[in-house]
């Protein structure tokens, strides 16, 4: 199982089928569980059995609006299960899954985060930024992190993973000292990587932006700078080799289209200007960065979206030098909880940073007269 965001009725959940009737066999459904008073949903490391039918996911119910049992399909998806609480019984898994016990680890930190009292709605910021969990996420957030043209920092991508590997660097540097420390770095880097994968649940998106910082981290160590293209290609040819419908997946393409798009213009933008002042240099390496990735995922943000925000690059300049802050106090709150060092002062703190970035957040979101809405975009202008 893998949890979904919930709705005011159901529990939503994709599920992996082991059989029908007598019949062993595989594939993923979605799965709806009735809310009640007494229900608190299906657990990770459960297996439920039902006599219900499945039902083959429905279709566009208006021309023009979101097909949804299209982009279920891409996923692998073609049918759901809805059930209430009296319709299916519950059996713990037999066996060891590295994936259900990624998420079960990540469950019990979440739970052991919320009991230390964060505020409800910074809470749902940092389940989104530190684990990928964005359930918890109000409407009202989601809204204006998209009006922000921010939405993207709101899901594990390239740019948190990163970060994370900036961090790690920096922490990582005294290393270099020692005799053969430049490759234990590299080693521990690439381990603490794919541990906060782990941490993630495991998630797809997660998974490909962290083989492709694997292979960039592994191939910049050989110092063969002029070959991030050929890196690149190497995970994106690796993550198909996992899992060839990653092709139609949103998420995969607005990430290789963004980091394509960085290698091929981002060299020419900041070719108009080189500024010497460091903090300007920043700054402008920040704007072309966005530009050139902004470029590189335009045409298919219009059609899938039909919207398009000018805000990213107040966006850009105001929250991504906020997101390292958020980040990095985030990693080290995750410590502190493990070793029961986190403390109440320290989660004011932190709580307070990441409500002034929501702030910024949602003054940026309050510019209506830069976000375009409705935009006609067909497949052939795609």
């Amino acid at each position: 199982l893998q949890e979904l965001k919930n709705n005011d009725y159901y529990f939503k959940y994709t599920a992996e089928v082991i059989g029908v009737d007598t019949i062993k066999t595989r594939g993923k459904i979605l799965v709806r569980i009735a809310k009640n008073e007494k229900n608190e949903g299906i657990c990770l490391d459960e297996e439920v059995y039902t006599t219900q039918s499945l039902f083959e996911l429905k279709g566009l119910a208006n021309p023009g609006a979101f097909d949804f049992k299209k982009a279920m399909k891409r996923k692998g998806i073609y049918h759901q299960l809805t059930m209430n609480e009296s319709q299916f019984i519950r059996v713990k898994i037999n066996g060891w899954n590295i994936k259900t016990q990624a998420l079960i680890y990540r469950e019990n930190l979440l739970y052991s985060l919320r009991e230390k009292g964060f505020p409800k709605e910074e809470f749902s910021v940092i389940e989104a930024l530190l684990l990928g969990r964005r359930q918890d996420l109000s409407k009202e957030m989601i809204s204006n992190y998209q009006n922000a043209g921010a939405m993207h920092l709101l899901a594990i991508s390239g740019l948190h993973i990163g970060i994370l590997l900036m961090i790690l660097n920096t922490i990582l540097k005294p290393l270099e000292r020692f005799r053969y420390g430049k490759k234990l770095k590299l080693i521990v880097l690439v381990l603490f990587l794919w541990f906060f994968a782990l941490l993630s649940g495991l998630s797809a998106s997660v998974i490909r932006a962290v083989l492709m910082f694997s292979i960039l981290t592994i191939g910049l160590h050989s110092k063969k700078k002029n070959n991030l293209s050929h890196y690149l290609f190497t995970s994106l040819f690796l993550s198909l080799l996992v899992n060839p419908m990653y092709l139609f997946d949103l998420g995969f393409q607005l990430s290789y289209l963004a980091v394509i798009s960085i290698l091929i213009f981002n060299p020419l933008i900041q070719s108009f200007w080189l500024p010497k002042n460091k903090i300007i240099s920043y700054l402008w390496s920040l704007l072309t960065i966005s530009f050139a990735a902004q470029i590189g995922i335009l045409p298919l943000s219009l059609y899938t979206f039909h919207q398009f925000s000018a805000l990213f690059f107040l966006s850009s300049l105001c929250i991504i030098p906020f997101l390292g802050v958020v980040l990095g106090m985030g990693y080290l709150t995750i410590a502190l909880d493990h070793f029961d060092y986190l403390t109440k002062f320290y989660i004011e703190i932190y709580s307070g940073v990441i409500r002034m970035m929501n702030q910024v957040i949602e003054i940026l979101s309050g510019f209506e007269f830069l976000i375009y809405r409705e935009v006609f975009f067909t497949i052939s202008l795609l």
